[in-house]
């Protein structure tokens, strides 16, 4: 039995940690700004203009650097612009880093959480996950985080080594261990983060789409296939082999469709994919307005997936939305 869980920054806030594309721009637009370049300076304002009023164009900020492109007239001008955005998010996510963890943090339930998540979907869901996913694996039930963010938080709460650990017994097997393998960083971590688009089209300049040291710099699978680190293709195989893929915190952002076009193959496959979904609200939601939720959850799943809609019914067994679940809050609250 093998669980992937595909996790983002939400894990990351919901622990209390400032990491929030907005927390990040608070202290880029803090810094000293004497030796900021012609196109240094134009970039700040425009995101200073765009957060002091209703404009969300940096809301994602490797979306915005794709559309951003169309204001450089060459490849020097944006690799300086960009070099400077890049060098601090590195100094701001070192800082985040390098503090200490929220106190109250229940490492044990996190390990739960993760041995079991379908202790959070409904009965009916459960009984899917149950029948078609655990009770025809026996044996020992191997997790992969593929973590898309930068931050090592996951490591410093297992207290976790370069090698594989046992986080508990197997769920319905209990005489099995469940094994967790090392963090795979989707786009690096703190000391090289990967920061950038997914493809060429989303390039708004259209005079450097073609350009290979623009698409080297900015397309994030080129990136990780230049540093030679094979992690793309050990998440890729973690993904390939889940019997189960469940994605937490993570927006669906076209800067990483090529993983939710994966997990969409997977999916059509056959394999469970279970989406945890949040809201502002965190409340649950009323049975009168489920199923109208979970199915614009789904239809953004299946765009954001290259799968086309008129599959939605046909493939909606596979796909479970499961929205404001606790999962993965693991601080103590106040009383």
């Amino acid at each position: 039995m093998r669980t992937v869980y595909m996790i983002g920054n939400g894990f990351d806030i919901n622990l209390g940690l400032q990491t929030k594309y907005h927390d990040f721009y608070k202290y880029n637009l803090g810094l000293d700004k004497s030796a900021d370049s012609p196109a240094v300076a134009e970039m700040k304002k425009h995101i200073r203009e765009c957060l002091g009023g209703e404009n969300n164009y940096w809301s994602d900020l490797e979306a915005a650097m794709g559309a951003y492109t169309s204001n450089f007239g060459d490849y020097a001008t944006l690799e300086a612009a960009y070099d400077d955005l890049n060098d601090s998010l590195y100094a701001y996510i070192s800082q985040v880093e390098a503090a200490p963890l929220p106190a109250g943090i229940d490492v044990n339930l996190f390990k739960r959480n993760l041995r079991s998540p379908e202790k959070f979907l409904t009965p009916a869901e459960r009984e899917t996950i149950e029948n078609e996913v655990y009770k025809f694996n026996v044996g020992t039930h191997f997790i992969d985080i593929l973590n898309f963010n930068y931050t090592t938080t996951i490591e410093k709460l297992l207290k976790m080594p370069a090698d594989t650990i046992e986080i508990g017994p197997a769920t319905y097997h209990s005489s099995y261990p469940t094994k967790l393998s090392p963090i795979l960083h989707i786009h690096g971590d703190t000391s090289q983060p990967i920061l950038g688009i997914n493809d060429s089209s989303q390039i708004a300049n259209e005079k450097l789409r073609d350009n290979l040291d623009v698409l080297d710099y900015l397309v994030k699978p080129r990136m990780n296939s230049n540093a030679g680190h094979l992690m793309d293709r050990h998440a890729r195989e973690a993904i390939m082999s889940a019997n189960m893929i469940c994605i937490y915190g993570l927006s669906l952002g076209k800067t990483d469709a090529t993983w939710w076009k994966l997990v969409g193959e997977r999916l059509q496959a056959g394999r469970k994919v279970v989406l945890f979904v949040h809201d502002n609200s965190g409340a649950p939601v009323q049975p009168r307005k489920l199923g109208s939720y979970k199915r614009k959850w789904a239809e953004r799943f299946f765009t954001a997936a290259s799968l086309p809609l008129d599959k939605l019914t046909q493939l909606s067994s596979n796909l479970i939305i499961a929205p404001n679940t606790p999962i993965f809050n693991l601080r103590s609250r106040p009383s």
